[in-house]
Protein backbone atom coordinates (compact mmCIF):
# COMPACT_ATOMS: atom_id res chain seq x y z
CA UNK A 1 0.00 0.00 0.00
CA UNK A 2 1.15 3.51 -0.83
CA UNK A 3 0.47 6.59 1.26
CA UNK A 4 -1.04 9.42 -0.79
CA UNK A 5 0.13 12.90 0.22
CA UNK A 6 -1.60 16.15 -0.77
CA UNK A 7 -0.11 19.56 -0.01
CA UNK A 8 -2.25 22.62 0.74
CA UNK A 9 -2.23 23.77 -2.89
CA UNK A 10 -3.61 20.44 -4.07
CA UNK A 11 -6.26 20.53 -1.34
CA UNK A 12 -7.32 23.93 -2.69
CA UNK A 13 -7.50 22.44 -6.18
CA UNK A 14 -9.78 19.71 -4.83
CA UNK A 15 -12.08 22.37 -3.39
CA UNK A 16 -12.12 24.05 -6.81
CA UNK A 17 -13.17 20.73 -8.39
CA UNK A 18 -16.29 20.64 -6.23
CA UNK A 19 -17.17 24.14 -7.44
CA UNK A 20 -16.35 23.37 -11.09
CA UNK A 21 -18.36 20.15 -11.06
CA UNK A 22 -21.53 21.90 -9.95
CA UNK A 23 -24.51 19.96 -8.70
CA UNK A 24 -24.86 18.00 -11.94
CA UNK A 25 -21.26 16.73 -11.94
CA UNK A 26 -20.71 16.26 -8.23
CA UNK A 27 -21.39 12.52 -8.14
CA UNK A 28 -19.13 11.92 -11.18
CA UNK A 29 -16.33 13.95 -9.58
CA UNK A 30 -16.71 12.10 -6.26
CA UNK A 31 -16.69 8.71 -7.99
CA UNK A 32 -13.61 9.66 -10.03
CA UNK A 33 -11.68 11.00 -7.03
CA UNK A 34 -12.49 7.88 -5.02
CA UNK A 35 -11.33 5.62 -7.87
CA UNK A 36 -8.12 7.63 -8.37
CA UNK A 37 -7.31 7.54 -4.67
CA UNK A 38 -7.80 3.77 -4.57
CA UNK A 39 -5.60 3.32 -7.65
CA UNK A 40 -2.86 5.53 -6.19
CA UNK A 41 -2.82 3.62 -2.90
CA UNK A 42 -2.73 0.17 -4.49
CA UNK A 43 -1.13 0.37 -7.96
CA UNK A 44 0.00 3.89 -8.90
CA UNK A 45 1.67 2.83 -12.16
CA UNK A 46 -1.13 0.68 -13.53
CA UNK A 47 -3.53 3.17 -15.16
CA UNK A 48 -1.15 6.07 -15.60
CA UNK A 49 1.22 7.52 -18.15
CA UNK A 50 4.73 8.83 -17.62
CA UNK A 51 5.52 12.49 -18.13
CA UNK A 52 8.59 14.70 -17.75
CA UNK A 53 11.04 13.43 -15.13
CA UNK A 54 9.36 11.16 -12.62
CA UNK A 55 5.91 12.75 -13.05
CA UNK A 56 2.94 10.58 -13.98
CA UNK A 57 -0.64 11.42 -14.97
CA UNK A 58 -3.86 9.52 -14.51
CA UNK A 59 -7.38 10.28 -15.66
CA UNK A 60 -10.71 9.05 -14.46
CA UNK A 61 -13.02 11.47 -16.16
CA UNK A 62 -13.97 14.07 -15.20
CA UNK A 63 -10.79 14.30 -13.06
CA UNK A 64 -7.09 14.30 -13.93
CA UNK A 65 -4.15 14.04 -11.53
CA UNK A 66 -0.38 14.54 -11.83
CA UNK A 67 1.86 12.87 -9.25
CA UNK A 68 5.22 11.33 -8.37
CA UNK A 69 5.73 7.85 -6.92
CA UNK A 70 8.45 7.15 -4.34
CA UNK A 71 8.68 3.35 -4.31
CA UNK A 72 11.36 3.14 -1.61
CA UNK A 73 9.03 4.72 0.95
CA UNK A 74 5.70 3.60 -0.59
CA UNK A 75 4.53 7.18 -1.03
CA UNK A 76 2.67 9.07 -3.77
CA UNK A 77 2.90 12.87 -3.79
CA UNK A 78 0.03 14.45 -5.69
CA UNK A 79 1.28 17.53 -7.52
CA UNK A 80 -1.85 18.74 -9.30
CA UNK A 81 -5.49 17.72 -9.67
CA UNK A 82 -8.01 19.21 -12.10
CA UNK A 83 -11.54 18.93 -13.40
CA UNK A 84 -12.01 18.07 -17.07
CA UNK A 85 -15.03 19.89 -18.46
CA UNK A 86 -17.14 17.91 -20.87
CA UNK A 87 -17.88 19.38 -24.27
CA UNK A 88 -20.53 22.02 -24.12
CA UNK A 89 -19.82 22.85 -20.46
CA UNK A 90 -18.33 26.19 -19.44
Amino acid sequence: MFTVVLDEEVKAELAAIWVAAGSAGLSDAHRALTAINEQLTTAPYERSESREGADRVMFDLPVGVRYVVYDAIARVNVLHVWYVHRRGQP
